[in-house]
């Protein structure tokens, strides 16, 4: 179970990760000061932790009850919940809905992010660990 917590604790910071990348990528110099940069990360990490415990953890209790621990069905469950995301995103600012390009890359970014959130969790909390990893570990031994 400590898994589950750590991998609740640490997933959900890669879509600010993820959110500030592509905004200093996008907007290197110009009209994307650091200081927004920052600020929409932050608001993207407290969003990114709401969902993660509105949806994240009902969803993983889902998949455990029908032991479904492939990859593809969290990291699917990631890229809707970005996409919904991105639909809040349009409903609080409504100034993106103007710009065609404007909603395509907020819709992108947050897919990628929920994706990253997803693959992240997936990784810490339900694949199962590597022997390769493991190889300088004691051996148990029966009995």
């Amino acid at each position: 179970m400590s898994r589950t917590i750590l991998g609740l604790l640490i997933s959900p910071l890669a879509a600010p990760l993820t959110v500030y990348i592509a905004l200093a990528l996008a907007f290197p110099a110009s009209g994307f000061s650091g200081g927004d940069t920052q600020f929409t990360s932050i608001l993207v990490g407290l969003v990114s932790y709401i969902v993660c415990f509105v949806v994240g953890i009902p969803l993983y209790f889902v998949f455990q009850k029908h032991g479904n621990k492939h990859y593809a069905a969290y990291c699917s469950a990631g890229i809707i919940a970005g996409i919904v995301s991105s639909i809040l995103v349009f409903t609080f600012f409504p100034g993106f809905l103007g710009d065609t390009a404007a909603i395509a890359t907020v819709l992108a970014i947050l897919a990628v992010a929920g994706f990253l959130v997803a693959l992240s969790f997936w990784v810490i909390a339900v694949s199962e660990p590597n022997p390769l990893f493991n190889a300088d570990a004691p051996k148990r031994r029966a009995g």
